[in-house]
């Protein structure tokens, strides 16, 4: 088992969802508490439970700097929310497909029925895996050289807000390296901000302070999400100005099944002019 999930956890944590269905699963679960309360209430003595105060990345800063083996052992690590909805099958699932297109980076589709903030981390029904240059910090699933790599850049990190950005631009050093996952769905179900933000308003700072101060470290502006191809269930690799259609299709026509349909119209416009007018290119 070279696989792990190492997630910030409190009171209202869904990783009971993520035992569901989890008899074959290839990876090994380690909960970073941030509540003191859940932290001693974790029934399951199988689960490797420890508390970390503070924010979700400094905490995994804080834990890798005090177990060090961890980094070691495993070779793909998921670093999801709490409030992510999914079952054991489909994590594993995810995990297999890490290593099938060898990835460096990458995150199961959100279901059309996720809180979200990139309408292209949405699933599209008719793909099995489309390459982009970002994944976001919600659940980024990272390979062990980037977890290192990444490292230094966790510390102080309370949100992680701009994190995603330095990943992407740091290890786009050769093509399809990272990728949504369309066989692998997710579900978000909690609204973007939640108590990691409140947490960070108490400390006095902000979402965009953070978001600055990460991307400054290296010098970069935020990415903008693009897909550059995918393939589809037919097994085509389909290239990005027809991948970009057949999403903006299918987004407009189900946009009615989107729990999350603010301004959905000007966020499919958006993700349009991204990948056809700006013509964003990948950088390797």
């Amino acid at each position: 088992m070279k696989n792990v999930i190492i997630s910030r956890n409190g009171s209202d944590s869904l990783h009971g969802h993520w035992l569901s269905n989890s008899d074959d699963r290839n990876w090994h679960l380690i909960l970073l508490h941030y509540d003191p309360t859940s932290y001693k209430e974790t029934p399951n003595s199988n689960i490797e439970s420890y508390y970390y105060p503070g924010g979700k990345w400094e905490a995994y800063y804080n834990f890798f700097t005090k177990n060090k083996e961890v980094l070691d052992n495993y070779d793909y690590f998921w670093f999801a929310d709490d409030d992510i909805a999914i079952q054991g099958d489909q994590i594993s699932k995810m995990f297999n497909a890490m290593r099938e297109y060898d990835l460096d980076i990458a995150q199961p589709a959100l279901s059309k029925q996720s809180y979200f903030s990139y309408l292209a981390t949405i699933q599209c029904e008719n793909f099995k895996i489309r390459f982009t240059n970002f994944v976001e910090v919600m659940a980024p699933c990272l390979k062990q050289e980037v977890v290192k790599e990444m490292l230094p850049f966790f510390k102080g990190s309370f949100t992680g807000m701009g994190l995603d950005s330095v990943w992407s631009y740091k290890t786009r050093k050769e093509p399809n390296k990272m990728a949504i996952l369309d066989e692998v769905v997710m579900t978000h179900t909690r609204p973007i901000g939640g108590p990691l933000h409140e947490k960070l308003q108490q400390k006095k700072l902000t979402v965009e302070g953070e978001l600055n101060s990460n991307l400054n470290k290296i010098g970069i502006k935020q990415i903008k999400p693009v897909i550059f191809s995918g393939i589809d269930k037919q097994q085509i690799t389909h290239e990005k100005t027809k991948v970009s259609r057949m999403m903006a299709k299918e987004y407009f026509y189900k946009r009615k099944d989107f729990k999350d349909n603010r301004k959905i119209l000007s966020r499919i416009w958006r993700m349009i002019k991204y990948h056809q007018i700006y013509r964003i290119k990948p950088i390797f």
